[in-house]
């Protein structure tokens, strides 16, 4: 059990995600919340007169994050940042004033301080809408990248042990993107949102996600990985075993907080508050030279912790070792009736009894991906050998099933049994399979346990499209056509075989999903990609590169559905942003109005002009009900301003993976000046040309 060494109980709500701790005057901790009235609560636990702990700032936004740190190495006095739906800002607590306010058109949704890479000082990074930014003391924008959804976690952590730290993006479109500087350096896909990111030192980090799961990552690789029942609201990593290595801290919406090993996830400690986490900090609040873990709750309860004492730690150690054995002592018992079922088996062969719980020795399942045209999806199919049947089969997989599990249980069992499949997205997924076989009147089944990949490109199947593609991406490649074919081979459900020309490769498939044609074309070392879905031809582009181990290719694109439709989102933005505008100082000038006619109600009141008062008070609520309307009008407009900003980004995005290495940055640098200087045309021609 975990014990707190200190309890406070603030007596104002937190809103979850919107907690930090800062020295706001250089010298003393002070814990930084959100509330839910649009405030920010500040709590100075080492001022001596108790009525002064507690101060707030008066935001009138809902706040959706917080964070603190200082914008200068070597400075002791650190900034609060506060980020809005649309606005950041920065604030000095110590003499309460405004730093900076800035509007930030794609929102923050989350928010953190740290340095990255090889900029020279710390920056304040906000995620937002596809988006994220990075700013510096006075509020300049020093760096800015795009992600493939809404950004939903930040962190940063040294993955790749250079010494540096890389920023560490969780989006809605279940993505963990590493980046070094503006470059992404590695992709982690995973099964739904991703809500929490944690840096837990040597390369590895935590992470949790919008389905209740969460685990460990070392590098790009995941460890380890658990399914809670209630959702995951905060994570920190926490050296609560005093052993060197930070432990996992986890803390849940059903207000249980839980401490597992890093290496394994296995639990530890736990303990529980009476409402949801709203978030977890590591600082020394109590300023005793020692770090605490600060766990928040939506009420406002704050429990502190520190690390166990040598003989909890031995505790932990012998429950270890206990649950050890006894995993070992049950394991034993399984193998030992294994071996008992075996042994029988095989005397009842050698003697000649027929069984029906008993299959020849040398029996087989097969495994076959085929493509199903009428139901447009792929069927795996398992079958046996014909004396036998298949009962059922049992498919785990990530990213292929709502549950990552599916089951197919036959009635009328026979020796065959087919699976389908519609991935919703092209990712190469392992498959871990247990077929259930045995005799048609047996009563008793054998497990066989199989793996098989499926391709990342499976739902194209061969076939030429009566339609051809209007869309091309070009990029010369330089490489064997048996090298082609190979990866041809590897990421597609096909045998690819030469005709014609030995040097030319030209592949046309059709898309299990949708119908639209695909085609691929080798001649000369150039690669022609036609297809009409952009971000299929950065599958297919970033797909080859991995394949070829190229760290470093640009290309050329012409998508001319995608790129009207993208013309038509820019022109979106610009009509948004003037009505953003215009309705802006039309709600100022009828608040103007409001207080010209509350201030002559108020003089016809002193000298008891009654009429002139209900007048006054009948055209102010004309006026209130007009601004009403047009704020209505006005969060609509910010609505679509938003959607059309996202599409903008994602476009930017698309455009950014159909290149590789340096030139991938430059697209994206070079997009985002483009977009600054409100030059469509050449923005136009940097995603076509690549520069």
């Amino acid at each position: 059990m975990l014990n707190p060494t200190f309890q406070v109980n603030l007596g104002h709500p937190i809103t979850k995600g919107t907690v930090a701790v800062g020295k706001f005057d250089g010298n003393r901790p002070c814990l930084a919340a959100g509330t839910s009235s649009g405030k920010v609560m500040v709590h100075n636990p080492h001022e001596t007169n108790q009525g002064n702990q507690l101060t707030f700032l008066n935001v009138n936004k809902d706040v959706n994050c917080v964070a603190s740190g200082a914008f200068k190495q070597g400075v002791r006095r650190e900034t609060l940042m506060i980020g809005t739906q649309t606005n950041l800002m920065a604030y000095n607590v110590d003499t309460n004033s405004d730093i900076y306010y800035r509007d930030v058109q794609d929102g923050v949704n989350r928010m953190i301080f740290g340095k990255l890479g090889s900029h020279a000082n710390p920056l304040v990074f906000v995620g937002g809408n596809c988006s994220i930014q990075g700013y510096d003391g006075d509020g300049e924008e020093q760096f800015w990248t795009t992600a493939g959804g809404d950004v939903t976690s930040l962190c940063l952590a040294d993955v790749n042990g250079d010494n540096e730290n890389e920023l560490l993006v969780g989006s809605d479109d279940y993505v963990i993107y590493i980046y070094q500087d503006e470059s992404i350096i590695a992709e982690c896909k995973e099964t739904s949102a991703v809500t929490e990111l944690c840096d837990l030192n040597g390369g590895s980090f935590g992470y949790a996600l919008s389905s209740n799961t969460y685990g460990l990552y070392k590098g790009s690789n995941r460890i380890w990985k658990n399914k809670s029942k209630s959702a995951v609201n905060g994570m920190v990593g926490y050296d609560i075993l005093k052993d060197g290595v930070p432990d996992i801290i986890v803390g849940y919406n059903s207000g249980k907080l839980e401490v597992r090993k890093q290496e394994d996830g296995r639990l530890i400690h736990k303990d529980s508050l009476k409402e949801s986490v709203a978030g977890l900090i590591v600082a020394d609040y109590r300023m005793d030279g020692h770090d605490e873990l600060i766990c928040c709750s939506v009420s406002g309860d704050l429990k502190g912790y520190v690390p166990a004492q040598e003989n909890l730690t031995k505790q932990v150690e012998d429950s270890s070792l206990d649950e050890l054995i006894e995993k070992l002592i049950q394991k034993r018992e399984e193998l030992t009736n294994e071996l008992k079922n075996y042994e029988e088996n095989l005397k009842k062969l050698k003697n000649g009894d027929i069984d029906s719980s008993l299959i020849r020795s040398d029996s087989k399942v097969k495994c076959n991906l085929n493509p199903n045209i009428q139901e447009n999806c792929l069927d795996i199919v398992f079958r046996t050998d014909a004396e036998n049947i298949i009962r059922s089969a049992i498919i785990t997989a990530e990213q292929l099933f709502p549950t990552d599990t599916s089951m197919v249980y036959s009635k009328n069992p026979s020796n065959e049994i087919k699976v389908s499949l519609r991935p919703e997205k092209n990712i190469a997924v392992e498959m871990r399979i247990q077929v259930m076989v045995g005799f048609n009147l047996g009563s008793k089944y054998h497990i066989f346990n199989l793996s098989y990949t499926l391709p990342r490109f499976a739902m194209y199947i061969p076939g030429e499209h009566p339609r051809p593609p209007k869309s091309v991406l070009n990029f010369v490649l330089g490489e064997r056509v048996k090298r082609i074919i190979m990866w041809l081979n590897e990421s597609f459900n096909i045998v690819f075989k030469l005709e014609g020309e030995a040097d030319v490769i030209d592949a046309k498939f059709t898309s299990l999903r949708d119908g639209s044609p695909l085609r691929l074309l080798y001649k000369d070392g150039m690669m022609t990609i036609s297809v009409d879905d952009m971000e299929v031809a950065g599958d297919l582009f970033q797909d080859v590169c991995a394949f070829l181990s190229i760290k470093e290719l640009d290309s050329k694109c012409d998508f001319p559905v995608e790129f009207e439709k993208f013309e038509q989102i820019t022109q979106s933005v610009e009509e948004y942003n003037s009505n953003r505008l215009k309705m802006t100082a039309e709600m100022a000038d009828s608040s103007q109005l409001i207080k010209a006619y509350v201030i002559k109600a108020e003089d016809s009141r002193v000298i008891a002009d009654m009429k002139s008062v209900r007048s006054m008070y009948n055209e102010l609520h004309s006026v209130n009900k007009g601004l009403i309307g047009e704020y209505k009008k006005r969060s609509t407009n910010h609505d679509q301003l938003l959607t059309a900003l996202k599409e903008v980004n994602q476009m930017i995005q698309k455009a950014a993976r159909l290149r590789i290495g340096e030139p991938k940055n430059r697209v994206v640098s070079e997009c985002r000046k483009a977009i600054k200087n409100n030059n469509i045309s050449s923005l136009f021609k940097i995603i076509k040309e690549g520069q």
